[in-house]
């Protein structure tokens, strides 16, 4: 009994350590009690709603009333934030009662609490060696106090909940927290960039206050440099672009040569000094990312060895595939990596096991955790015409209606449709575009006109689903777009005519607006626009964990702001903020609707983001900070330009950083995989997608049979173990799958197609396994398609020790003249799209018909 109790905390011990090594992360593991671990597997099952509860208590702050209004609820005795006359104006969001907000926020605070609770019971002690963890519960505490502070008193003036709940985001938020590494690691050498930035700023404004002291230059004296601080905020404004003309361009009218003052100032701070900080930021960027990429390699590899310890077998020098399988099952009932099938499992096992002899030893294992990031689908085959139209199929006009529709020549059709009903649309929108071409009130025909293309388009997705089967339509994702389109116009076609009280035909418009979106996929073939296309969906994600910074620090700033100018921004003519307004900042409430300001205001959290936002594109900045100074102090300029260079000169190169290096990545493996395809003589594939036989992987036998599909999501760092463990899955194909993947070049996956170019499963784009959970860049590895090189040292003593299930030298040789997958002369996909949304050509990918052709047989007469 104490030998199997040691055996399964071990196997638990283990699981934690591999979880640990797939995150790339070293934390405290959960006790090893039952009871524990039963507290653990709870915190586990409510993580998710642990953090929607979390978010949710942040965007509470956007619905709660602010502070403000009670403060002049209590002098004025109407409440501004609930009667809607423009005097205070807000972004119309109705606010939460008192009661509600209440019940709301105890309601959040009560499950932050008991999830703490649950964290406490499973870790013990140890939960709190975690600094993270720390700041949780001492944040949660504060919350909890200023929740009874400001419900225990009848009117708060200031509360710190909005700034404890994005702090709880943050220390709760992994992903964040990377970011925020990021950025703590690039502020000394931003700093000392910006404290060079204000020596400047200081030097060129004390120059400024010496120089325009001449009477004539009454404009200069009086307004721009009328002592160093107004002369510094001068510049600050004449540095973010906006309104720089009218600076200086009354020195200029009296003197050109003042001209030269401005000129040098401009090409040393802000064409040389900003841009520089874009240069530095990027610099530290890369290195932070490198940084982090070496600490989780070195995490993994920690983790990874203190695994094996506790798994492997007496000798010490392989794991069985029972002890593995049993990690496997742990995994899935106490670790956070998504659930493993049994099928999976083995595959899993069977991909990392290069020897076959159904043991792992040490970089088996390793290889192991490489692969954890593949999920593994079945491979269903389509129904034949023969299996869906049974009676049908016997007719030939049917067969080869089918078979046109599953031609280019259909797709050249549907393009032609396509254009005519664009250049329809475009037509019948002439007038509200400012056209005069075919007004929709005097075209007569204009509704029947639409109908047809409704008809037509509809029939498209009939005769599709017939010739492909619903399963071969439905996977591609151009296919899917169309299908959705078509029913929305159709509905909405019914909802207007059929008799009821709508009866506005713009909505029908909004649908084929939209329609029109297909012709998109004409851009499809360009070359530039899918490398632009490929760029872009590559970058979304990581892109996401950069927006949630910003997103941060426009909260803190947000909430802030409303508590320093909420209430201040008002049309109340009883206001004294009103009459400050027109006295100091007359062009803060001009009478034009145009530039009436006074909405872009701190008065709600909503309206708070508008305001940001426009401080981000900086238009008309120095207006718009007049306003809020004329109401308060002229020290909370300092507020503004805090904020541009946080929000602008940071984030915004932050993620200006991001998108050049990621696009600097995929031209460069993009141009590494063609150079590649033309040396080894293959044809490019989109990788992290391989089709293989499931009954043979690396020579293990798994019991499994058929095929299945290895898809790799999310396309991050790659390991030189996990570019051979697919080496391996591809290279021990037989010619059966050899043959299926020269079927798949014409085509595509004949089997259940998942995805337009999913059937790509050429030697050419053997898998590019990610490693990091949260890694920011995203870059890609082309597989070796030669021999692996832990295959080659073992193959020899493969063939001697496991005849069987080695494959023979002369099934795994391939003409090196002769490609893996043989390219057609069919035009590509008319969708465009292949795996990840990218973009491909050669005839790859998604057949137009999505119908599996006969097999043809090679020259030994194999299929």
């Amino acid at each position: 009994m104490k030998d199997y109790f040691e055996e399964k905390h071990s196997v638990q011990k283990a699981s934690r350590f591999m979880e640990d090594a797939f995150y790339g992360v070293k934390r405290a593991h959960p006790m090893q009690s039952q009871e524990a671990q039963w507290w653990y597997a709870l915190h586990l099952r409510v993580s998710y709603v642990l953090t929607a509860v979390i978010w949710a208590y942040v965007l509470l702050t956007f619905f709660e009333q602010p502070v403000w209004c009670d403060r002049i609820k209590e002098e004025r005795g109407v409440d501004p934030c609930r009667v809607y006359n423009g005097l205070y104006p807000t972004f119309n969001i109705p606010f939460l009662s008192r009661t509600a907000d209440m019940l709301l926020e105890l309601a959040f605070l009560s499950i932050l609490s008991f999830s703490l609770y649950l964290m406490s019971r499973a870790y013990g002690r140890q939960l709190y060696d975690d600094k993270m963890n720390k700041a949780y519960a001492s944040l949660l505490g504060l919350a909890i106090l200023d929740f009874l502070w400001a419900y225990a008193t009848p009117v708060t003036w200031f509360r710190f909940a909005p700034y404890i709940r994005i702090a709880i985001l943050v220390v709760k938020q992994k992903e964040i927290q990377g970011q925020m590494l990021v950025i703590y690691r690039i502020m000394p050498s931003f700093g000392s960039i910006c404290f060079l930035f204000f020596l400047f700023l200081f030097l060129f404004a004390w120059c400024g206050c010496i120089m325009f002291t001449d009477p004539s230059m009454r404009i200069e004296k009086e307004i721009f440099f009328p002592n160093l601080w107004e002369a510094m905020y001068t510049l600050m404004i004449f540095l973010t672009t906006n309104n720089s003309p009218n600076m200086f361009q009354p020195a200029f009218r009296l003197n050109r040569w003042a001209m030269l003052y401005y000129a040098s100032f401009s090409l040393l701070v802000l064409f040389f000094g900003l841009n520089m900080i874009t240069a530095i930021i990027y610099k530290e960027y890369n290195a932070s990312r490198e940084r982090d990429r070496e600490l989780r390699m070195e995490n993994r590899r920690e983790n990874l060895k203190e695994a094996f310890k506790l798994l492997a077998e007496e000798d010490g020098d392989k794991i069985s595939s029972k002890k593995i399988m049993e990690v496997f099952w742990d995994m899935n009932t106490n670790a956070e990596i998504e659930y493993i099938a049994e099928d999976s499992a083995k595959l899993l096992f069977a991909a990392a096991d290069a020897d076959g002899d159904d043991m792992l030893d040490e970089t088996e294992f390793v290889a192991l955790c490489d692969v954890l990031r593949v999920r593994f689908e079945e491979v269903k085959p389509l129904k034949s015409l023969e299996e869906r139209f049974p009676k049908w199929s016997q007719r030939r006009w049917f067969v080869r209606s089918c078979h046109f529709v599953n031609t280019q020549y259909f797709e050249w059709i549907i393009d032609f449709l396509l254009m005519l009903n664009a250049i329809f649309v475009a037509l019948e929108t002439s007038e509200p575009l400012g056209f005069h071409g075919l007004p929709y009130k005097h075209n007569p025909y204009a509704d029947t006109i639409e109908q047809l293309f409704s008809f037509l388009f509809v029939c498209e997705v009939i005769v599709k689903v017939m010739a492909k089967s619903w399963r071969g339509y439905w996977s591609g994702a151009g296919n899917r777009f169309d299908f959705l389109i078509t029913v929305a116009t159709v509905l909405a076609s019914m909802y207007v005519y059929y008799p009821n009280a709508y009866n506005n035909t713009n909505l029908i418009k909004w649908f084929q607006v939209l329609r029109v979106l297909r012709a998109v996929r004409f851009l499809a073939r360009m070359e530039g626009f899918r490398a632009i296309c490929c760029t872009f969906a590559k970058m979304l994600g990581p892109a996401s964990r950069l927006l949630k910074v910003l997103f941060i620090i426009m909260f803190l700033f947000s909430a802030l702001g409303i508590q320093i100018f909420g209430g201040r921004l008002t049309r109340d003519p009883d206001s004294k903020y009103y009459e400050m307004l027109k006295d100091k900042a007359p062009d803060f409430t001009y009478p034009d609707d145009r530039y009436d300001f006074i909405t872009l205001n701190f008065n709600d959290m909503w309206t708070s983001y508008v305001t940001l936002l426009v401080f981000l594109v900086a238009n008309n900045w120095d207006v718009m900070v007049e306003g809020y100074v004329a109401v308060t102090s002229l020290w909370l300029r300092l507020y503004f330009v805090a904020f541009h260079f946080l929000g602008v000169y940071l984030c915004l190169n932050i993620v200006t950083s991001f998108i050049i290096d990621t696009a600097m990545e995929f031209y460069t493996e993009s141009e590494d995989e063609k150079n590649k395809a033309l040396i080894d003589g293959q044809t490019e594939t989109s990788a992290g997608n391989v089709v293989f036989e499931a009954e043979v992987v690396t020579g293990s036998q798994n019991g499994l049979k058929g095929m299945y599909r290895a898809v790799v999501s999310d396309q991050s760092e790659v390991t030189q173990g996990a570019r051979e463990v697919m080496n391996r899955m591809l290279y021990n194909r037989t010619k059966s799958m050899r043959s299926l993947s020269r079927m798949g070049s014409r085509t595509g996956d004949p089997f259940d197609g998942e995805g337009e170019g999913s059937g790509e499963s050429s030697d050419a784009g053997a898998g590019q396994l990610p490693l990091s959970h949260s890694a920011p860049d995203t870059g890609n590895f082309t597989a070796e398609v030669e021999k692996p090189p832990l295959m080659a040292q073992r193959e020899a003593s493969n063939d001697v020790a496991n005849p069987k299930t080695s494959p023979k030298a002369e099934e795994l040789s391939v003409d090196p003249t002769t490609p893996e997958v043989q390219p057609t002369d069919a035009p590509a996909s008319p969708d465009g799209l292949g795996d990840g949304g990218c973009l491909h050509t050669d005839g790859l990918g998604q057949d137009p018909s999505g119908v599996s052709l006969p097999l043809r047989p090679d020259e030994e007469g194999n299929l």
